[in-house]
């Protein structure tokens, strides 16, 4: 969508998917990694959880957040500070990412890219950013499907296994 394609303009529809779909699917993924012991993806995904939530929130018609602003570009502003706090959480987080496999801290690094542009893009308005904000999404999304596939995939259900490369210095998890 905000590669402009199609022609779409208006984006609520993804007032319910990040409420729904992202939100509460990522909060309660959160709560089962806490349960299992995986700190990491129990705090990324509770805490992007809550992001997607509180943005649907934001962007839903509804709630009166956008039209209680005296301008778009008060709350373009506005939520280009909202998401500089959520830029530099994802930068930390790829941070985190330095000891793992290559495609799982490439993905950290796009998706800390795209919220760094989209907060560049929010507080100039310019669609140039808004194109380069869209690249990194969809990049993010594909590293991020790469990613569920490695981490789902094995012998028992798939013909097609990745075998994943660690970053240098990391210990790879299957000799451990």
């Amino acid at each position: 969508m905000q590669l402009g394609g199609g022609g779409l303009g208006n984006t609520n529809v993804l007032a319910g998917a990040g409420m729904f779909l992202a939100g509460i699917c990522l909060m309660l993924s959160g709560m089962w990694c806490m349960f299992l012991g995986n700190t990491f993806g129990g705090t990324v995904f509770t805490v992007f959880g809550g992001i997607w939530l509180s943005y649907g929130y934001v962007m839903a018609p509804s709630s009166g957040i956008v039209a209680s602003y005296a301008s778009i570009e008060d709350f373009q502003h506005a939520m280009a500070a909202y998401v500089a706090t959520w830029t530099l959480f994802a930068f930390m987080c790829w941070a985190l990412t330095f000891k793992s496999t290559v495609m799982f801290c490439a993905q950290f690094m796009w998706l800390s890219l795209l919220f760094l542009t989209a907060t560049i893009q929010l507080y100039t308005n310019s669609k140039a950013w808004l194109k380069v904000t869209g690249v990194f999404s969809l990049l993010n999304g594909a590293f991020g499907m790469y990613n569920m596939f490695a981490g789902m995939a094995d012998e028992t259900n798939s013909y097609f296994v990745i075998k994943s490369m660690c970053m240098p210095g990391a210990q790879d998890p299957a000799k451990i």
